[in-house]
């Protein structure tokens, strides 16, 4: 009885702690040869687009949650963190809140198997990533101050990285967004944003149909932190809704489709002519590529690899230290989850 106990104990704690790996050198080098490249699909109208135009982009499903994602790499998924993090209020995103445990290095980490099984990827229609293995919060723990006219949702950081299980099965519907490199994003720079939200035009109704949009950088008359960006539709329309949240907007770089936002904000019921409500504020890529290049191993070129990603473990394994906004951690709740797991099943 004891042994088979402990062996259950043994299955269940690395199922609660995501062990999928990040790329490998050679694995980041092939991406880097085959990301941003897509067969040109048909559009309707700047509205309708085609899998085939942007196989990178892809439904995240998170129980009744529904936002846009994008593929960059075989198993990595960018989004928006509000997607899983619940409400925000003055003191942060509310699963931040209720378990500071998860917050390393002021990186908020989900590992529970409860959390991250509602999780699906959709693509074409068809769930092709049924579980994640983890999902990071960028930021997530920091402790923010809203100061004159920035509310809560523009100091808060909204970018996530999930992680899953296994490797998707790549297509021509289906394959990689190249990731910016680090730097900052230009004013005036022109995107096209894709998604699966609602159509603006018809009262929000959410058709789960893949829409392309063009927007372009805009200066922020909001001051807003530098892990953020404005645009605006040229035109003055709105372009997002409810569903497209975590969605990318691209740029062609070198004849390659490279994310350079993640959508964060947007007013879908905005009227025409209001060129303010218009406008979206993404979170910016290139602000994250160094993590995003720690932790997953996604870098743009193999020297950055080597020099960023190899050494991520001295700069991002658990250390006891204070992070402002977080309680004090270390690897310590691992540990004593892994423990009361042991503990748990053995009475």
């Amino acid at each position: 009885m004891k042994l088979h106990t402990l062996l259950l104990a043994a299955i269940l704690i690395p199922s609660s702690f995501g062990l999928t790996l990040p790329l490998s050198r050679l694995e980041n080098e092939k991406r880097l040869e085959t990301c941003g490249t897509a067969k040109r699909g048909k559009v309707f109208r700047g509205e309708n687009a085609s899998q085939l135009e942007a196989p990178w982009t892809v439904m995240v499903r998170n129980g009744g949650m529904l936002c846009t994602g994008t593929v960059v790499s075989p198993r990595h998924v960018l989004t928006a963190t509000h997607c899983f993090a619940g409400r925000l209020n003055e003191d942060g995103w509310g699963a931040v809140q209720r378990n500071r445990a998860m917050c390393i290095n002021g990186h908020f980490h989900m590992f529970d198997f409860m959390e991250l099984d509602p999780v699906a990827i959709v693509s074409d229609e068809k769930i092709v990533a049924h579980s994640a293995s983890n999902i990071i919060l960028l930021n997530a723990c920091l402790a923010k101050k809203t100061s004159g006219r920035l509310g809560r949702a523009q100091v808060w950081e909204d970018i996530a990285i999930v992680t899953l299980l296994e490797d998707l099965p790549f297509s021509d519907t289906l394959q990689p967004a190249c990731v910016a490199a680090p730097g900052e994003v230009p004013v005036g720079l022109d995107l096209k944003y894709y998604g699966f939200g609602a159509y603006p035009t018809l009262n929000g109704y959410n058709t789960g149909v893949l829409r392309q949009e063009s927007t372009q950088t805009l200066k922020s008359e909001l001051n807003i932190p530098e892990y953020f960006f404005e645009a605006r539709d040229p035109n003055g329309r709105t372009i997002a809704c409810p569903g497209d949240s975590g969605g990318g907007s691209v740029s062609i770089k070198d004849g390659k489709a490279t994310i350079v936002g993640v959508l964060s904000q947007t007013n879908c019921h905005a009227k025409r002519g209001d060129g303010a409500a218009h406008k979206e504020i993404y979170s910016s890529v290139p602000y994250y590529a160094k993590l995003v290049c720690q932790f997953e191993g996604i870098c743009p070129d193999s020297e950055t690899f080597e020099k960023i990603h190899v050494r991520r473990h001295d700069e991002l394994v658990p250390k006891k230290e204070k992070v402002e906004g977080a309680s004090t951690v270390d690897t310590l709740p691992f540990l004593a989850l892994a423990l009361m797991s042991v503990t748990v099943i053995w009475l």
